[in-house]
């Protein structure tokens, strides 16, 4: 219940926040992939003051998706290195998103519904779809793969624990990657828990394997 409330009273700084200027491309037209820095994570001592972070957000490549950023609250409020709960930001176009991991659990938060999703089996744990924008959230254990089909589609995919490889690239939860122009979304998760982030615009074709 705690969660779920941090989470909706979070959106109260992240309206505050305008769109970032989409000033980072792709190097040409043709490129398929685009690895960034997931902007360093506040890290929080639970019940003691928010550590507010600067306005250091990532440049997205892609006009409907801006203002990533990510929270740490740390465990028992003192172990800077033992994170309870991870919280990510985002924006959808207008709809600001907030994603939280707490152990076993997952919260997403729309503005409108705040749904919780327990994380025992792997596979897509959560499916939410707003017009030709789709976000999933996919959990998967070490050295499992997923594959899909992914025609005339731009996606933004990080890890929010774990690591992945993707077109030979290891991604860590310090990290993301921008695809476009590829028929097929191919990752294998490095980690023995493996939680991902996908955001996709336009179709999103079932998982093919």
């Amino acid at each position: 219940m705690e969660r779920r409330r941090f989470l909706q009273k979070s959106f109260l700084g992240g309206l505050a926040l305008g769109l970032l200027s989409n000033n980072v491309l792709f190097a040409n037209s043709s490129a398929q992939t685009m690895v960034f820095d997931v902007p360093k994570a506040s890290k929080h001592i639970r019940h003691g003051l928010f550590q507010n972070q600067s306005l250091n957000l990532v440049n997205c490549p892609f006009d409907w998706i801006n203002h990533l950023q990510k929270d740490v609250f740390c465990q028992d409020g003192i172990d800077l290195e033992a994170p309870e709960f991870v919280h990510l930001s985002f924006k959808l176009e207008n709809k600001l998103m907030n994603v939280g991991l707490c152990k076993n659990s997952l919260y997403i938060t729309d503005e409108l519904v705040t749904e919780e999703r327990d994380l025992n089996n792997s596979g897509i744990i959560n499916t939410k779809v707003y017009e030709d924008k789709t976000v999933q959230i996919i959990q998967l254990k070490k050295g499992q793969k997923h594959k899909r089909k992914i025609h005339n589609t731009q996606i933004c995919l990080l890890p929010i624990k774990g690591e992945i490889l993707i077109d030979n690239h290891l991604l860590t939860d310090e990290q993301g990657i921008f695809v476009q122009n590829q028929n097929k979304l191919f990752f294998e998760a490095q980690r023995e828990e493996t939680i991902v982030l996908l955001v996709g615009k336009n179709s999103l074709q079932n998982k093919i394997t």
